[in-house]
Parts: C-alpha cells; structure tokens; sequence
C-alpha cells in the first residue's frame, strides 16, 4: 500500500462522513498516533523510532491534556511535601 492509496481511502472515508475531503489527512492521523503513544506511556525513544523521526520535530505533536498538565504541580507539591 502506498501513500498515495492511503490518502484516496482516507478521503472516500472523510467524505462518506459527509465532511470536505481535506478535512483530515494522513498527517492528522500521524499526529493523532503520537500523542495515543504519549498517552499511553510509551517512552519517547520508541515513538520517534515509530514514527521515524530523526530530529526533535516530533515534539511538536504534543498537546498534552489539562489533566497531564495538572500532573506537573502536584508532582511538584507531592515532592515539596515529602522533603519537610
């Protein structure tokens, strides 16, 4: 299967749903694939190998959740608390 028959199916797909055919693109399904990686734990190093990146540019996928950002103060506080 090439790109080009991917991205023909994933059109007939979004427009069958009644949307534009350029609603969604092969890239949003790349996107959409790194951050279910990120979500479920997977470490970083596998994901860019997945994805076959070779530089940093995957980091720009994340959008982490309100809940993931939260994580990151109580962590913080959880760490403040056990050190006094």
């Amino acid at each position: 299967m090439t790109a080009s028959m991917l991205n023909k199916e994933l059109a007939r797909l979004v427009s069958s749903a009644g949307l534009p055919k350029s609603y969604h693109t092969l890239h949003d399904l790349r996107r959409g694939g790194y951050m279910l990686a990120f979500e479920a734990g997977v470490p970083r190093e596998l994901r860019k190998h997945h994805g076959d990146w070779r530089s940093d540019a995957e980091l720009l996928y994340l959008r982490p959740s309100v809940e993931q950002g939260l994580s990151v103060p109580a962590a913080m506080r959880r760490l403040i608390l056990q050190r006094t």
